[in-house]
């Protein structure tokens, strides 16, 4: 038998390890290392455990997590933004509430009228942690678990990936860290379902990783965790995280595959060998690429499907265009973030960065980014070229719309992606792939500050000496050439203002950016010379950073017999920096503020009842899914996938207070008592996007009824405009003021075309108008009416003289023309000898009920009930025609409701043969209302539709006396039922 020959070889040389020998490894991760294939692909595949580092490590890791998130942990506090408040618990909180009754949030109508919540996904109701949280009595309590849990899989999963990568505890401690604690998962912190999807990506590598190296059955079992932990993933139903990591698993796949096969065939001789070889390698991989996927798509089908069905309802099923898609792409500028992660921060936590700053900050700490250098530089693992590819690659793709040539265009082509928008969050695998660069450059440091005692060794010794002084070099050039450039821009800066605000003005001003970040020259010069000031502690702890390092460095090569000292000193520098950075990013706010409605949400919990609320959009506390857990239902709320039938409809509502508001069981409105500032012509203050008035004659629209408090007046006077009313003649009466006085005397005023109001295309290229202009109050642009359309629209301003001096106590505008439509956006009324304008009445449908500081709760009298019973429909084709209909008549919704044909082209329905007034009286009560069904008890002894205030979606049945009918819907989101 021909003897074999064995020599010590480390086992991650066996893909292309670093080029240092076996022996300076510790001994503890020498593999004695056969010449044979067989050998070489067993000793591959171990995964050495080093008990006291590993523990030290993990403990380490344990320890920082607690220090930045002991405030959640024990109930006092936690890093949130908006999102937190007005999304994530809320929902949460009624998964809870699901859970503690024994079933699913399937459907729920105390959100958009109704809404599937389960199918929305971002609640998780299917994702395994957040069914043991909801297990927790207090919903806050197992929200704020969920926080920290999932630090700790962030910072544990890419420990032990690291490991699994043959790096040392120390390079997988750092790896942890940077993971845990860098830019991605503490800057999203606060979308709760998209770090619940992102955070589980290393512990599905480190499966996958296993599988590869383990033979024989170990495999399978290693694919199937990770099919499960990407199950996990996608039960945590954030699309895009799960759409990164796949397209990253079947990258690492592929490339750690070819670079096993490289080794294993170069060690191999005869074709037939090499053959073999082929086929089982390309097998498996074949195997681990659909397998993993399909199995763990098997497991979040569950809650996938639901998704993509709830997706094809919602107003995103077309996809985003590529403007919004671009939106939140990564600034080349914030690049520097690699090194000042608050250099867009202001000292008094303002912004001055394109976009929001959670989503354009990359950072993974000073010293990690020196150490992935160190990698890429010095360390020969095949893991290296892959994760600084990635890096590469990912940093490229977050920059988006910043790309030249349009080249973020071509990617969305990839299936899927059309759906997805904010490209920096590519940036996920950029600080993922830094992390494991970091954990090798750190281990080559440790490498690199050993020593060997014999004299064989002393010229390797040496070697390691110098590159740790070139570290040393490389690192304090790095930080005078930093130092230099912050105190060059900052005297250029004070030196040359002019020169400098025209700079800023031209390159970083004219990238494109939010248009809510109100940025000026002026405004970011401040904060750009700011941000270059060496005295402000944000930019002058990185660079102390950089010279501990440098520092550290140095006693490392002095003093190498003290390696274990710097290298605790190294964690203990690289945690301090990730810590800082993690437990200031966000604000700390106390845990109860999330549970706090506030005085008007007590208020509306005891009163709405089976009322829904309307929440404007002026209104900042309560916001509407804030509502959800109190058992408030709520018109709006907020949701990335409202369905794209109640968001038309919403829009529509919003822009003027009309019928479709009190058609949707409006009871109750919330807004601010605080005016904004508004535009106005000769005192009469006008909102530009939100009229108080849009209606004909054919519709309750076109009248509108105002409370005075007995104004004295002696004129009145308006901005307005006339819609599609260019064919009405010169003084044909379009419509009337009605003014009631103190002693109930009502007097009449007329408004006529070429008089007092004008068609809003007057003055515009082409425009025709068979009546004459009127006194011009100003020009809305492009979308700014509120009421669509491509053209801008021209005011009509009018002061109609009282005929002398009255106290007006009510005043009603009525539409009479029967063409056109009136768009009333400001009334007034002036009193001549007081010089003094009275605006902003509350409608007569309203009244004051509540107010707690600048909130005010208005109380919706004319509000239709839940369900109720008319006699007769209007049929008009499938499409925008209904909303028209609703909108602009001819439509009566106390007895009529509005119901869509199946197409355009399909003939409508024939009307069923109901008196246009029933005979006997009809009523609709609501009985019961679960979460997934809903009984009425209806009478309507001359028949009639029952109408449902839901919006509509597919899958609801219908039944009457327990015989199914048809479930008929129309544009207004309302389900109406044949009886």
């Amino acid at each position: 038998m021909a003897s074999t020959e064995v020599r010590p070889v480390q086992a991650d040389v066996a893909v292309g390890a670093d080029a240092a020998p076996a022996e300076a490894r510790p001994a503890s991760t020498r593999l004695a290392f056969p010449s044979t294939l067989g050998a070489r692909l067993a000793a591959l595949r171990t995964v050495r455990l080093l008990w006291w580092p590993d523990l030290a490590a993990s403990l380490v890791l344990v320890a920082c997590t607690l220090a930045v998130y002991w405030p959640t942990l024990l109930g006092l506090g936690l890093y949130a933004r908006s999102d937190t408040y007005t999304f994530f618990y809320p929902m949460f909180a009624v998964l809870h509430g699901s859970f503690r009754e024994g079933g699913l949030p399937l459907w729920d109508n105390r959100i958009f009228a109704g809404f599937p919540l389960f199918a929305e996904g971002q609640m998780g109701a299917l994702y395994p942690p957040n069914a043991l949280a909801a297990l927790l009595p207090n919903p806050l309590d197992g929200f704020l678990a969920l926080r920290v849990f999932h630090v700790l899989v962030a910072v544990a999963g890419a420990y032990g990936f690291a490991r699994c990568l043959g790096c040392l505890p120390l390079g997988s401690c750092i790896a942890g860290l940077v993971f845990g604690f860098g830019s991605f998962v503490v800057g999203q912190l606060h979308h709760a379902s998209l770090i619940a999807a992102a955070v589980w990506l290393p512990t599905m590598l480190a499966c996958v990783e296993l599988a590869l190296r383990r033979p024989g059955w170990s495999s399978f079992a290693y694919l199937a965790l990770a099919a499960l932990v990407l199950g996990t993933q996608a039960l945590a139903s954030h699309v895009q995280p799960l759409m990164l990591g796949g397209g990253l698993l079947v990258a690492y796949v592929a490339w750690r595959q070819i670079a096993a096969a490289r080794f294993a065939w170069a060690a191999l001789s005869g074709v037939w060998k090499r053959r073999r070889l082929v086929r089982s390698r390309g097998a498996f991989t074949v195997l681990v690429l659909l397998g993993v996927p399909a199995l763990g798509a098997a497991i979040g089908a569950v809650q996938i499907l639901p998704l993509y069905e709830l997706s094809q309802e919602s107003w995103r099923a077309a996809g985003w265009s590529y403007q919004n898609a671009i939106e939140y792409s990564f600034p080349p500028p914030n690049f520097i973030t690699l090194l000042f992660p608050y250099f867009f921060r202001t000292v008094d936590s303002g912004q001055w960065s394109l976009w929001q700053h959670w989503e354009i900050v990359l950072y993974v700490g000073v010293v990690p980014l020196v150490l992935a250098l160190v990698a890429l530089l010095r360390v020969r693992h095949w893991s290296v070229g892959f994760f600084g590819l990635v890096a590469l690659v990912s940093g490229f793709l977050a920059l988006g719309g910043y790309l030249p040539l349009g080249l973020y265009e071509l990617l969305r082509a990839v299936p899927g992606m059309d759906l997805q928008r904010a490209p920096a969050r590519f940036t996920f695998l950029t600080v993922l792939a830094l992390a494991f660069l970091a954990a090798h450059g750190a281990d080559r440091l440790a490498l690199a500050g050993r020593t060997d005692s014999r004299a064989r060794s002393r010229a390797r010794t040496r070697g390691r000496s110098r590159e740790l002084l070139g570290v040393q070099l490389g690192s304090c050039v790095a930080l005078v050439a930093i130092l230099v450039q912050l105190v060059s821009w900052r005297a250029w800066l004070q030196g040359d203002r002019g020169a400098s605000l025209q700079f800023l003005a031209d390159t970083y001003l004219r990238l494109p950016r939010d248009p809510l970040q109100a940025l000026t020259p002026g405004g970011v010069h401040a904060a750009f010379d700011a941000s270059l000031d060496l005295a402000n502690p944000k930019t002058s702890l990185p660079l102390l950073l950089l010279g501990a390092f440098v520092l550290l460095v140095a006693c490392w090569r002095e003093l190498p017999r003290l390696r274990r000292v710097w290298s605790g000193a190294l964690v203990l520098l690289v945690a301090t920096d990730l810590m800082l950075f993690a437990s200031d990013f966000h604000p700390l706010v106390a845990a109860d503020d999330l549970v706090d409605v506030g005085p008007v949400g007590e208020y509306l919990a005891a009163q709405a009842g089976g009322s829904r609320v309307l929440t404007l959009p002026d209104v900042d506390a309560p916001r509407p899914n804030q509502l959800l857990p109190i058992g408030v239902a709520e018109v709006g709320g907020y949701s990335p996938l409202q369905l794209d039938r109640h968001r038309w409809y919403s829009a529509a509502m919003g822009t003027a207070d009309n019928t479709l508001l009190d058609l949707m069981g409006v009871g109750y409105v919330l807004q601010s008592a605080e005016l904004p500032a508004l535009p106005s012509y000769h005192q009469v203050a006008y909102h530009p996007g939100s009229p108080l008035l849009v209606g004909g004659s054919a519709t309750p629209n076109g009248r509108l009824a105002l409370e005075v408090p007995g104004d004295r007046a002696t004129e009145l006077r308006m901005v307005a405009a006339l819609a599609d009313g260019a064919a009405i003649g010169d003084g044909e009466l379009v419509g009337e003021w009605l003014l009631t006085d103190a002693d109930d005397v009502r007097r009449v005023l007329p408004v006529r075309a070429g008089r007092e109001i004008a068609d809003w295309g007057f003055g515009q290229p082409g425009a025709w108008t068979a009546h004459r202009p009127v006194e011009v109050a100003g020009s809305l642009p492009t979308g700014a009416t509120g009421l669509g359309g491509t053209a801008s629209r021209t005011l009509s301003y009018a002061a109609i003289r009282l005929g002398g001096s009255q106290v007006v106590t009510r005043a009603e505008y009525r539409h009479r023309h029967p063409s056109g439509r009136t768009v009333l956006y400001g009334m007034g009324l002036f009193d001549q000898r007081s010089e003094r304008i009275g605006q902003f009445y509350r409608p007569t449908k309203y009244a004051l009920a509540f107010r707690d500081g600048e909130t005010l709760v208005h109380q919706n009298r004319a509000a239709f009930p839940r369900a109720f019973v008319v006699p007769e429909p209007v049929w008009v084709p499938s499409g925008p025609s209904a909303m028209e209909v609703l909108m602009h008549g001819p439509f009566d919704p106390a007895t009529q409701v509005v119901l869509e044909s199946a197409s355009a082209d399909q003939p409508a329905p024939a009307a069923a043969p109901f008196r246009a007034a029933p005979a006997g009286p009809t009523s609709a009560d609501v009985v019961d209302d679960a979460r997934s069904r809903l009984t009425v008890r209806a009478t309507a002894p001359d028949g009639g539709y029952l109408v449902l205030s839901d919006a509509y979606y597919p899958g609801w049945r219908a039944a009457i006396n327990g015989a199914e009918v048809p479930v008929l819907f129309g544009r207004t989101t309302c389900s109406a039922e044949s009886s």
